[in-house]
C-alpha cells in the first residue's frame, strides 16, 4: 500500500485522507503489492488480513502475488476474509482438490480461442470484494526458463483454478516483447489465458530497467524492446481475442521513478489508450469479436453507457445489459439508472 516502513494502519489513513478529500471517495481498495502478502507462512498472512478487517471504509482487496506462492491454506483464508469469516483456522483443510488435468496441447488451436469456462468456475463469492493479481507473464515454459520466473505455466494454470474454485475474482499479468518471443507467441499466451477463468487482465510492455540481468542484454544488443508502433499493434490484435466480460485494467505499464533504460516513448499513457482505441475502431473490431461466442457486426451495445446511447436503443441495452449481469457478476436488485 506504499509508504515504505509504515505500518497498514498508517498506510490506509494517510491514503484515505488524502483520495477522500480529492476525489470524494466514501469507500476504498486496500492494495496488498509484492513481497507484503502470500510469500511467507499463512500466519501471516492471516494477520495481515485480521489487520485490514479493523480498517474504516474497507470495501475490497487487491493481493498481488505469484502463482507459486499459493496454496489451498492461504486461498481458504483469502476466501474467508473476502466472505467476512475470518479469523482462519489455525490448521485450514482445502474444501477443494485443486488438481486438474494440466496438459497443454504445444500448438495453437481454436479450444483456447473460444472456450468460456464453466459457470461453477465463475461463481463470486458474497461480500467484500477481493481480486488475486497474478503475474502468470507468458503461457510458454521456454519464455519463464528464459527471464528465470521460477515456475512453469501449469502452475499458473493451477493458482487461476484453485482461487476461482473459491470464488475469488483473478487478474492476470501478461507481458509482450519477452525475449525470445515473437507477436504470435504473446498471441497464443493470451488465447491460453482466455481460456481459464480469469476475471481482469493487466497487460505489459517489457521494459528495460537499470541495474537488471535485462539492462545487461540490452546494452550489449542482445535485447530490443518493443516500439510504441509495434506494441500498439499487439494490442490491437490481442483485445479481439478476449473475452468481452474480462475486465482490461491496464494497456501499459510505468518504470519507477528514474529506473527507466528503454525505450523512451513520445505518447504518454493517457495519448497511447486513446491510440489502442482508434486502433481498435480503425479495424472495425473491439474485445472479444473474434470469438465464435461473439453476439454478432457491431459491438454490444452494454460496452456503451446507456445515458450516451439515442433513446431507441435503451430498451435494447438494458435487456443485453441485464443478460450479461450474472456473466459479470453484478447483482442488480434496483432499476437501471
Amino acid at each position: 500500500m506504499g509508504l515504505l516502513g509504515a505500518s497498514l494502519e498508517d498506510q490506509w489513513a494517510f491514503w484515505r485522507n488524502r483520495y477522500g478529500r480529492s476525489n470524494e471517495a466514501g469507500i476504498f481498495i486496500a492494495y496488498l503489492q509484492s513481497f507484503s502478502n502470500t510469500y511467507g507462512p499463512v500466519e501471516k498472512l492471516r494477520r495481515t488480513l485480521e489487520a485490514l478487517e479493523a480498517l474504516p471504509d474497507l470495501a475490497g482487496l487487491s493481493i498481488g502475488t505469484r502463482p507459486d506462492c499459493l496454496d489451498s491454506e492461504k486461498l481458504d483464508c483469502i476466501a474467508r476474509f473476502a466472505a467476512g469469516n475470518l479469523p482462519c483456522p489455525q490448521h485450514v483443510h482445502a474444501a477443494t482438490s485443486g488438481t486438474h488435468d494440466q496438459s497443454v496441447p504445444e500448438r495453437h488451436t481454436g479450444q483456447y480461442r473460444n472456450t468460456v469456462p464453466p459457470d461453477g468456475q465463475h461463481r463470486i463469492l458474497p461480500g467484500r470484494e477481493v481480486w488475486l493479481e497474478l503475474g502468470l507473464q507468458s503461457a510458454h515454459d521456454k519464455t519463464l526458463v528464459r527471464i528465470n520466473r521460477g515456475h512453469d505455466f501449469a502452475a499458473s494454470e493451477s493458482a487461476v483454478r484453485m482461487a476461482a474454485e473459491r470464488g475469488l475474482r483473478v487478474c492476470a499479468h501478461l507481458i509482450a516483447g519477452l525475449p525470445g518471443e515473437t507477436e504470435e507467441d504473446f498471441l497464443l499466451t493470451v488465447d491460453r489465458v482466455n481460456s481459464l477463468p480469469v476475471h481482469g487482465v493487466k497487460f505489459h510492455n517489457l521494459y528495460v530497467a537499470k541495474d537488471t540481468e535485462l539492462a545487461r542484454h540490452w546494452e550489449q544488443g542482445g535485447y530490443t524492446p518493443l516500439t510504441e508502433e509495434e506494441y500498439l499493434r499487439i494490442l490491437v490484435r490481442a483485445l479481439p481475442r478476449l473475452r468481452p466480460e474480462i475486465v482490461v485494467q491496464r494497456l501499459t505499464g510505468d518504470a519507477a521513478g528514474d529506473e527507466l533504460l528503454a525505450p523512451h516513448w513520445h505518447s504518454g499513457k493517457t495519448a497511447f489508450i486513446a491510440s489502442v482505441a482508434r486502433g481498435l475502431e480503425r479495424l472495425n473490431t473491439w474485445q472479444g469479436k473474434e470469438l465464435e461466442t461473439s453476439p454478432g457486426p457491431l459491438p454490444p451495445l452494454w460496452f456503451s453507457l446507456r445515458r450516451n446511447l439515442p433513446a431507441h436503443l435503451h430498451r435494447q441495452w438494458e435487456e443485453e445489459f441485464r443478460a450479461m449481469a450474472p456473466i459479470l457478476h453484478f447483482n442488480i436488485t434496483e432499476p437501471l439508472p
